[in-house]
């Protein structure tokens, strides 16, 4: 990923508190993933247990959509222009999740019928269509006669924002979109999630997550990244151990306040992982100082180093040292560290091969 489309998803992502994105196999394998995620999100009180629910029900629901209904759609349209996508934007008491993924042309009449009369049913209604759905022997073909976004409209308690739109002569898009808790103009625009959809099929993004990412969503992260590079074929442990020395970089060196983002692409055979964030100018220096030590050493140099910090015979500054040492140790190629400059900082863009 070059900088400026790096630097374009740090700022479609940083909208919100936090934004978590995946467009990757979509298998059930990521389920517990997500309801980790909503479980992360807001602590136990009353209030934020209730939303909490409604928020994990409705990622898993809203996933499990695009894993049952999303249309097989030849290539390279499933990874471009008909490519599925699922993003949460996560406020504090507002959320929206956006699921993209590829219909049938011949579902689209059934499938706006049904969004139509949702549109216009109250919670109580939503309820007595819910439980009819499940007296039926029929089931359409979208599975349980709609149940899933029959109940999405009823947890989330607002109306389901949908848009349609063409991918080939046999299929179309479906931009489903669900707002949990309070109602908010702050969310993304549908040009917003289109431009986004686009540059996430550019780069072959899998899974990117931007915002304030605390300790108990970097597990989180790490969980899903590990179990996407083993989907792929590749080395969970490998993965695993960089994402967890990049989100150290971001922990002891990013401006304070300022949003941190961890994406992760497909590059035929291998992965790019790839961090942004601000600093400041003297650790902006620091760090481009180390990444050129660190891609420049010899092996047997980067070892001894590594074992130094390991047995405590380190100066002070290296626990940064320590987080390059582990990308580099575990990439295939050399770090690419790119920067610019901004308001009394510098943004950095660091990528590494899996």
């Amino acid at each position: 990923m070059d900088f400026a489309n790096a630097h374009s998803l740090y700022q479609a992502l940083c909208r919100d508190r936090l934004c978590f994105l995946y467009s990757g196999a979509f298998r059930d394998d990521h389920t517990a993933g997500l309801v980790a995620l909503g479980e992360a999100l807001y602590t136990s009180d009353e209030v934020e247990r209730a939303l909490r629910n409604k928020l994990t029900f409705v990622l898993v629901e809203a996933y499990q959509n695009i894993v049952r209904h999303a249309s097989t759609i030849p290539p390279p349209l499933d990874r471009g222009t008909g490519r599925s996508l699922f993003v949460l934007g996560h406020g504090d008491r507002s959320n929206e999740v956006v699921a993209i993924n590829p219909v049938l042309r011949s579902e689209l009449p059934g499938l706006r019928s049904l969004l139509d009369r949702l549109r216009a049913l109250d919670l109580k209604q939503l309820k007595e269509l819910f439980l009819q759905g499940l007296q039926r022997e029929e089931r359409s073909q979208r599975g349980g006669a709609g149940l899933g976004l029959i109940e999405m409209a009823r947890r989330s308690g607002h109306e389901l924002g949908h848009v349609l739109s063409d991918v080939d002569e046999e299929h179309a898009l479906f931009l489903l979109r669900i707002t949990v808790g309070a109602a908010s103009l702050g969310h993304r625009s549908e040009e917003q999630i289109r431009e986004l959809h686009a540059l996430v099929a550019q780069e072959d993004v899998l899974l990117a997550c931007g915002g304030r990412i605390d300790h108990a969503l970097q597990q989180v992260l790490v969980r899903f990244v590990a179990q996407e590079v083993e989907l792929q074929g590749g080395t969970p442990g490998q993965v695993q151990r960089m994402v967890l020395a990049a989100m150290a970089l971001a922990d002891g060196t990013a401006v304070p306040g300022k949003d941190t983002m961890l994406a992760l692409c497909r590059r035929k055979a291998e992965h790019e992982l790839v961090l942004g964030m601000w600093v400041d100018v003297g650790q902006a220096d620091r760090i481009a100082t180390e990444t050129a030590w660190v891609d420049q050493a010899s092996a047997g140099l980067l070892q001894q180093r590594y074992r130094d910090i390991l047995l405590g015979r380190a100066t002070v500054s290296d626990p940064v040292l320590f987080s390059l040492l582990e990308l580099k140790r575990n990439s295939s190629a050399p770090l690419q560290l790119d920067q610019q400059p901004g308001d009394g900082s510098v943004f950095i863009v660091l990528r590494c091969l899996v």
